[in-house]
């Protein structure tokens, strides 16, 4: 990755989030005016506290993030999914998290933006096709967790294992 990203190709690998691809270039100028961005080199990490998880989306512009949880009885790390350019980091600025932090590390050197969730919602209240996106990938994402949590309860443990390997 560039350590030095031109913001005119910043805005167009935002494109790519999907619920932002409808907005023009002057509505993403618009919620990037706020934007803060943090460059994490190769196995760098970022930790994301439930405050910060409720007032920040997290973008992935550049690179690839492990995003994972740690588990609060094992201390083990529990990988929720590896996230690539032009990727939201799940309901990062929308919602708080309860009780764990969420963790990110840099499989490779990466670029992360952080949106500020007033100025998300900014853009969600001027264009609804924002809003209608975002709510379809949000319910996408529940939906494949229904299916997985149906499926961990329809099987025993080793077919549960077998399917991970």
């Amino acid at each position: 990755m560039n350590a030095d990203l031109p913001m005119r190709e910043i805005r167009r690998r935002l494109s790519w989030v999907g619920f932002l691809s409808p907005l023009s270039e002057a509505e993403m100028v618009t919620l990037l005016r706020g934007a803060n961005f943090v460059r994490l080199q190769d196995g760098e990490e970022m930790v994301v506290g439930p405050k910060e998880h409720a007032e920040r989306m997290l973008l992935v512009v550049a690179g690839q993030l492990q995003v994972f949880e740690v588990s609060l009885s094992s201390e083990r790390e529990l990988t929720l999914w590896v996230a690539g350019d032009g990727t939201a980091v799940g309901a990062t600025g929308l919602v708080p998290r309860w009780t764990r932090e969420l963790h990110l590390r840099a499989l490779e050197p990466s670029l992360v933006c952080s949106v500020k969730s007033e100025d998300l919602e900014a853009v969600v209240r001027a264009n609804a096709e924002v809003g209608l996106r975002l709510a379809r990938t949000l319910a996408d994402q529940l939906q494949l967790m229904e299916d997985r949590w149906a499926d961990m309860v329809e099987k025993q443990v080793s077919e549960r294992l077998a399917r991970l390997i």
